[in-house]
């Protein structure tokens, strides 16, 4: 669907939403759920916060979600989803948040992720920075990075959601990712001789598929 280096975009924001892949999915607007109207209208703004830039085409939209459909049908479908998509959002917060985080414009259906705080794009950024820092051998920031990005990491992608066939390969992607992070964690604590936190980060590894396993102590 889209690659690691277009994910990094914006990867910090902090805006007044935050959309929760890891552990199952959840979007939250001014510290309140968005009460979705449908479950399609929660899967289009899924697929919308993982596209390049936020962004799909409208066509884009009508093959990933309603294939094979008469496209008049499909078009009125995703009309419908968009405004219950600015309903909800509505309900869960003010009609200025729609705005500020979801519009249409022209033929495309958009999200502004300068506005949202998505965890998949934070955990790959810190993912990314690591593996940089790591590979110039700048091992204490990378360890900063790679703490972080398990911090993130709260659960695999779609627990208790709906499968999702286009989400199924980033889940199994974050969590070779985070596999990896790992087994460097504990290389450079061995290499500093620190076996206590070693031993710790190498527990994850064993557990790494439990809900809610997190690095050692705080949050990202």
């Amino acid at each position: 669907m889209t690659t690691q280096d277009e994910f990094e975009a914006n990867p910090l924001a902090s805006g007044p939403m935050l959309a929760r892949f890891f552990g199952g999915f959840e979007v939250t607007v001014d510290g309140q759920p968005i009460p979705w109207v449908r479950r399609m209208d929660k899967r289009i703004f899924r697929f919308l916060l993982l596209a390049p830039d936020g962004k799909a085409a409208r066509k884009e939209l009508l093959d990933a979600f309603w294939a094979g459909q008469d496209e008049t049908s499909a078009s009125g479908s995703l009309r419908t989803a968009c405004s219950n998509i600015r309903k909800a959002i509505t309900l869960g917060s003010s009609p200025e948040r729609v705005d500020q985080c979801f519009s249409t414009t022209g033929n495309a259906v958009c999200v502004n992720l300068d506005m949202i705080n998505v965890d998949v794009r934070r955990y790959l950024a810190h993912i990314s920075a690591g593996n940089t820092c790591y590979l110039t051998t700048d091992v204490q920031e990378a360890l900063v990075h790679y703490k972080r990005a398990l911090m993130i990491y709260s659960g695999p992608i779609g627990w208790g959601d709906e499968p999702e066939p286009w989400l199924e390969s980033l889940g199994r992607e974050c969590a070779a990712f985070r596999t990896t992070a790992i087994e460097r964690i504990v290389r450079m604590f061995r290499d500093d001789r620190d076996t206590a936190q070693a031993i710790k980060y190498e527990m994850l590894l064993t557990d790494r598929h439990l809900r809610g396993m997190t690095a050692p102590g705080g949050t990202a």
